[in-house]
């Protein structure tokens, strides 16, 4: 914005710094400073102009950035009511860089509308009034506006604050309940599985008299010993997680070392520390993993020979190399 410079006036002659200046050359010198100041006026009204004619503008890109932001914001999470306080202060951050350059625009209307309430005449002062104070007022109002946006934003991100902070706790609820409902658990005892017909095919009718035998071939009659005359090989724990990893029962009450060793094997690229599976866990669900290994391990080292690992390399015969004959020469 154009400062104001004062004009060049006339200086007084030899005999006015003696007798002092005269009327006429006062007179001169107060028609300069009035046309000059008036020039002025001129000139700085058209920059104020062009000025808030910028300022409209700045504000109504801002409000149309602050209005896509917003709404992409919202089709990115429609779990959530607010978006994340991330995405707020990056909105923030770009609305604080454009209000630093507005009020910058704005301060040098006001230090304008001072300077020429103070430079013009009284009698010229009272005709421009209304147009001096309608560039103060445009400036107030684009800053005002402003303010109301920042005020929305702020009250957003505190929203956010608020529902971010009402998730982590549900979330922590929820973990201390799964952690209580895992604690109570004794080693995943609800994964049942038989391997024996454990109850009698049809129930005993009570009217028999006591002491009775059922006939040969009736319904009563349990086909197999309970599975408390069963030794399990391998044991219960082991097959009960075979049932939860593999989802499926090994055949026999007494399996071979090979089943032990195959269900051991595919087991243990669930729980194993080397498994990519084992990697994905949470730290607690790892140490869980960790005591499952160590006991399935433990079992199948029960019934399954260790193998030294080493192979015998196969030792190729030596060729003997072939004595040639001497032929017998006759002396002649």
């Amino acid at each position: 914005m154009r400062k104001y410079e004062s004009p060049i006036t006339l200086g007084p002659s030899w005999m006015e710094m003696v007798f002092g200046v005269s009327e006429k050359n006062k007179q001169i010198n107060r028609d300069i400073l009035r046309e000059s100041r008036i020039e002025h006026f001129h000139i700085v009204t058209d920059q104020m102009s062009g000025l808030c004619d910028q300022l409209n503008k700045d504000l109504d890109k801002i409000d149309n950035m602050k209005r896509k932001s917003m709404s992409s914001l919202k089709t990115l999470d429609k779990s959530r009511n607010t978006p994340t306080k991330e995405d707020i202060m990056r909105i923030i951050f770009d609305y604080d860089v454009s209000m630093r350059s507005i009020n910058g625009k704005c301060d040098m209307i006001y230090e304008t509308v001072s300077e020429l309430k103070r430079l013009l005449p009284r009698e010229e002062l009272e005709t421009t009034r209304n147009t001096i104070d309608s560039f103060q007022e445009l400036a107030e109002d684009i800053q005002m506006k402003m303010s109301k946006m920042k005020e929305e934003l702020t009250s957003l991100l505190e929203k956010s604050i608020i529902e971010e902070e009402g998730l982590m706790e549900k979330e922590r609820k929820e973990s201390e309940v799964f952690d209580t409902q895992s604690k109570s658990r004794k080693f995943f005892g609800d994964f049942e599985q038989k391997y024996v017909n454990e109850n009698p095919i049809g129930p005993i009718p009570s009217s028999a008299p006591p002491g009775s035998v059922p006939p040969q071939g009736s319904r009563s009659t349990p086909i197999s010993p309970s599975t408390s005359s069963v030794k399990l090989i391998p044991n219960k724990y082991f097959r009960n997680m075979v049932k939860r990893y593999l989802g499926k029962d090994m055949k026999t009450p007494v399996a071979d070392p090979s089943e032990i060793k195959k269900c051991w094997q595919k087991v243990s690229l669930h729980v194993g520390a080397n498994s990519t599976k084992y990697q994905k866990l949470s730290s607690t669900e790892q140490k869980e993993a960790d005591e499952i290994f160590k006991k399935i391990t433990s079992e199948k080292d029960l019934y399954v020979p260790k193998s030294s690992g080493k192979r015998k390399k196969a030792t190729k015969k030596k060729k003997k190399p072939n004595k040639k004959k001497k032929k017998a020469t006759k002396k002649k």
